[in-house]
């Protein structure tokens, strides 16, 4: 299981941690949606995740099979 975890470092009365647990096996697609949770419960706007975290186009975030085969093979 990995983390990925913000601890806040002021006596706000804001969360002073987050933190995510998630399975090792997920594909980058996946830890870009972590992020973007990550993100929106810090509090940031849509708009500025949508820019810093644009969302994939065509379903390009899909495992191409064939290339992996290429990879590994």
């Amino acid at each position: 299981m990995d983390k990925l975890v913000y601890h806040r470092c002021d006596d706000s009365k804001e969360p002073q941690k987050i933190d995510f647990e998630f399975k090792r096996e997920i594909t980058a697609y996946e830890f870009r949606n972590i992020c973007v949770r990550m993100a929106s419960a810090l509090g940031y706007s849509n708009g500025s995740i949508e820019n810093a975290f644009p969302k994939p186009k065509d379903n390009e975030h899909e495992v191409d099979k064939r290339q992996l085969k290429l990879l590994f093979d």
